[in-house]
């Protein structure tokens, strides 16, 4: 959540709270959530949250010690499509969300 304040003049401050909408409350949970296995080709670094391309497919979740050529599992939560990172400003056609987990 971010504050703001506004003012219309110097003695009068209003606050206006703007919420930043969590981009797992549109994610597709409607998918196969068997975890899977795969080497890590790229990685993308953005905060607390790391991309990487596991075996042609793009995850996000929470910074691993997880680096390119490394074995990991995948436990899927969910998938958005057309998805845009502000944080990388770039998109992805289909990026999964789930726990990478190093071998």
């Amino acid at each position: 959540m971010l504050l703001l304040l506004g003012a219309c003049d110097a003695d009068q401050v209003e606050p206006v709270v703007v919420a930043a909408a969590s981009p797992l409350l549109s994610i597709d949970r409607d998918i196969d959530r068997s975890p899977w296995e795969g080497t890590v080709q790229d990685r993308l670094d953005a905060g607390a949250y790391a991309y990487w391309m596991v075996d042609e497919v793009w995850v996000v979740g929470l910074d691993k010690d997880v680096h390119v050529g490394d074995r990991v599992r995948i436990k899927p939560i969910g998938r958005a499509t057309e998805f845009r990172s502000t944080r990388l400003d770039r998109s992805f056609a289909r990026l999964d969300f789930g726990v990478v987990q190093p071998l």
